[in-house]
């Protein structure tokens, strides 16, 4: 397994991009933008998503998606979780099932509220699944600083073989066998931030936010049980560990558009002024149709929903929130 594809030019992309061949190996990136292509092959830098950082050699981008598809031997899908299911269905007629993909965007289909690894599979039925998640931004990915992650197949010698493919003594991958709660946690982690920039940005103090990320954890529980996953997934990188980063950086998207909603009590004109894909506005519409469908009870990404698509006003949610029934705390986890 020498030879990597990276399907998406974006920062993330980029960053993997840096891992895969700081790992040895040759490297091959799908982008859509000419500009982004001759930027990597010409100038060894990504000016238009990751600039000011080198790129490694052993890289070399392109636009064709057929070249990156039947060429390598191990494939990251790296675009936004959106455009999954669009990608993934481009690279039917040249996708050869035996190639591992992995899937590294963070978030669930708004349209259909499914994983990605759901409607990845409707498109490419004979997919060899994996995921990639856990507490990682893609600067200091970039950077060297140390990271650690998760990689989750159905099957733990493959997770094993993923991580020794393409980890590296700055990017260190842990294994497992549960793909549903590795994507539920970097998925319903986006929503949570949201919560917590909001609680932040209206000035509701350092307990609140606490108690958002720890009940935030109890609801990504409870729907990766509903949906298959184990509770234990969560305890790792890719639930606790993304949560805490996502939840308490400046550098988290969705946690900065929460505080800029909390400062200005309500969305107003927030969401579309936004230049950079924020997977949490779209998660949160996604989750709650599928919680309704699972009848799992998720208060606190119901919360962000309303706020973000049926402009409650902040202090009436907040209100509901806090007169909600006393209950066993540890309850909703058995």
């Amino acid at each position: 397994m020498q030879r990597i594809g990276i399907i998406g030019s974006g920062a993330w992309g980029t960053a993997l991009t840096l891992v895969a061949a700081r790992a040895g190996k040759s490297v091959l990136m799908y982008a859509r933008e000419e500009e982004v292509v001759r930027s990597i092959n010409e100038k060894k830098e990504n000016e238009l998503y990751l600039r000011h950082i080198k790129i490694e050699d052993g890289v070399r981008a392109t636009t064709n998606l057929k070249e990156v598809v039947t060429k390598s031997d191990i494939l990251l899908m790296c675009v936004p979780a959106q455009y999954t299911r669009a990608v993934a269905r481009e690279m039917k007629p040249y996708f050869m099932p035996e190639t591992p993909l992995i899937l590294c965007a963070k978030g669930m289909e708004r349209k259909s509220g499914d994983l990605l690894s759901t409607i990845t599979l409707e498109e490419l039925p004979f997919a060899d699944i994996a995921v990639l998640s856990g507490p990682a931004f893609a600067s200091e990915v970039a950077l060297k600083l140390p990271t650690a992650v998760t990689i989750s197949s159905p099957h733990i010698e493959k997770a094993m073989t993923l991580c020794y493919a393409i980890g590296n003594k700055y990017f260190r991958p842990y294994a497992s066998d549960d793909i549903i709660s590795s994507q539920i946690g970097g998925a319903l982690k986006n929503v949570i931030a949201i919560a917590t920039g909001i609680v932040d940005g209206a000035g509701l103090g350092d307990n609140a936010k606490a108690v958002l990320m720890t009940r935030g954890l109890s609801e990504m529980t409870r729907l990766a049980k509903a949906m298959g996953g184990k509770k234990e997934t969560l305890q790792g990188l890719c639930g606790v560990g993304d949560l805490v980063l996502s939840c308490t950086s400046a550098q988290s998207r969705n946690y900065s558009i929460g505080k800029l909603i909390g400062k200005a009590h309500g969305c107003q004109d927030i969401l579309s002024l936004s230049d950079q894909t924020v997977e949490g506005v779209y998660t949160a519409s996604a989750v709650m149709d599928k919680a309704k469908a699972l009848s799992v009870e998720m208060p606190i990404c119901e919360s962000v929903y309303r706020v973000l698509y049926e402009e409650v006003p902040l202090e009436k949610v907040m209100k509901e929130l806090l007169s909600r029934p006393f209950k066993i705390e540890l309850e909703s986890f058995n």
